[in-house]
């Protein structure tokens, strides 16, 4: 017995001066025969050989890289994620963002099931990720889409507020998990990069009680000698280790020790922020702690406290 793309080809020979086809005047007549149209390719296929991948009917041939989910018995176009393993993908693309944004990373250890973190992170438009560096179980990256840091967006950080206010998280106590700021790089210069790690380097003590780290982080790979200025301020490049770290079109901060709470985090994005000013004004020379606090008096007194709070 003929298949169905046979009768289809037949009947376009048979009547060629007309549009329809017998597949297409069965299904627009509503007539009782099994065959469906795939949704991908056009083709007429019978029932039998057609498979429903999200909602779309689709032949056999199209639903070939579709995947079978054990969760509810059914196809999606997108492999199904295990319940206990966050995604390992790289998403650096959704810190850098376009001209005056701020992106975040959080380096968080999680006590909810990781499908309930996925979930929560998923509501809160927040992409989770694995990090090699962070060791334990249980533990990812909360990366932000970019963001402008106005008023309104500092109070949402990019849905980060709201996935911390729902999500039972910690990393105030781990050493190795931390806070990395990236601004857009904008107008930033590499001599604004440069006087930024040389303010932070020499006033490691007061940066320390805002970064909530007892030294910070990686500065020792920073030792502001003539060929790290020159590294820096020529060809822009720092090292991903360095307090502040270029990456293409990113300023990153990597200064802070994680915290769970929404305060903290908005206080490194606004430290980050007023910091790069404060270097794009002053001269090497200006790059003291007490001319800092003067231009932002906010962190006269400012600290970070063992609570993953703030205090001012």
């Amino acid at each position: 017995m003929p298949n169905y793309r046979e009768l289809d080809e037949v009947a376009c020979a048979i009547v060629d001066s007309d549009s329809s086809t017998m597949a297409q005047f069965i299904l627009q007549n509503h007539c009782d025969v099994p065959i469906s149209e795939c949704e991908r390719c056009s083709e007429f296929v019978h029932h039998d050989e057609s498979r429903c991948v999200d909602d779309e009917t689709v032949c056999e041939s199209c639903s070939s890289g579709a995947y079978y989910w054990e969760s509810d018995g059914e196809y999606h176009w997108e492999e199904e994620r295990n319940s206990d393993e966050y995604p390992e993908y790289h998403s650096s693309n959704l810190r850098s963002g376009f001209k005056g944004a701020v992106g975040i990373e959080l380096e968080l250890k999680f006590h909810d099931e990781p499908h309930e973190v996925m979930d929560l992170a998923e509501s809160s438009d927040i992409c989770l990720e694995q990090d090699s560096s962070l060791d334990e179980s249980n533990s990812a990256e909360a990366i932000t889409h970019p963001f402008l840091a106005n008023r309104e967006g500092l109070k949402k950080l990019g849905g980060l507020h709201s996935f911390l206010e729902n999500v039972r998280a910690s990393g105030w106590n781990k050493d190795n998990y931390g806070i990395h700021v990236n601004l857009n790089r904008g107008s930033i210069s590499n001599f604004d990069v440069l006087r930024a790690m040389q303010f932070i380097v020499k006033n490691a003590e007061q940066v320390a009680r805002v970064a909530g780290r007892d030294r910070i982080y990686s500065g020792s790979r920073f030792a502001d000698t003539f060929v790290d200025r020159l590294r820096i301020a020529k060809r822009g490049h720092t090292g991903k280790y360095s307090p502040i770290n270029l990456d293409g079109n990113r300023v990153e901060f990597r200064i802070y020790q994680a915290n769970a709470k929404s305060d903290g985090v908005r206080a490194a994005v606004r430290f980050s922020q007023d910091v790069i000013q404060f270097a794009s004004e002053a001269g090497y020379r200006g790059l003291t702690w007490s001319s800092f606090v003067a231009r932002f008096p906010q962190w006269v007194d400012f600290r970070v406290n063992d609570h993953n709070a703030v205090s001012v």
